[in-house]
């Protein structure tokens, strides 16, 4: 049986040992973790119970784990791939359901300068959906590398097909294909 968990742990220095520093929300994972200036932000994932939407950012204050909400992503999504681009973090790809045989050809963005806006869905790239990419930035561009496109075989399964190229996004431009 598949367990999720709940406990966060820190580690303080790079010769420290590891501490309990709190509890998550929920238990979780195969979420979106992105490092920012601001703390952890954590979004989406899953759990027994679904896929999450849920967004937060957890900070290391005293000792403790600090848990600040964000806006929800737009919809629930595991397996979603993520950087942060200056202040902005993306989110891209994934899977909306336990069930999916087609991944998510979504990409939101926060800004985490004004998290009270919201995420907004960006064009997405052009292609097949995909999930468990990876996610990078360079140069101010957000790139979507790799990853599983699902599509439905004659029994309705969902059937994997392994993704070899990479996609840009730069604000302002636009998609592109590396």
């Amino acid at each position: 049986v598949k367990v999720w968990y709940d406990t966060v742990f820190a580690l303080e220095t790079p010769d420290g040992e590891w501490k309990r520093g709190g509890r998550l929300p929920k238990r979780a994972g195969y979420g979106v973790v992105l490092n920012t200036p601001r703390g952890v932000l954590c979004a989406g994932g899953s759990n027994a119970d679904g896929h999450l939407a849920d967004v937060f950012l957890l900070r290391w204050e005293n000792g403790a784990t600090r848990i600040t909400p964000l806006p929800a992503l737009p919809q629930r999504c595991t397996n979603a791939c993520g950087a942060l681009v200056g202040n902005t973090a993306y989110v891209a790809g994934g899977t909306a359901t336990p069930d999916a045989v087609v991944a998510l050809r979504i990409c939101w963005a926060l800004d985490l300068d004004h998290t009270d806006a919201g995420w907004r869905e960006l064009e997405p790239w052009p292609g097949v959906g995909r999930m468990q990419a990876v996610a990078a930035t360079l140069n101010g561009a957000f790139y979507l590398c790799g990853g599983v496109a699902l599509k439905a075989d004659a029994e309705g399964n969902a059937q994997r097909e392994f993704l070899r190229y990479v996609w840009r996004y730069e604000p302002g431009i636009g998609w592109r294909r590396c």
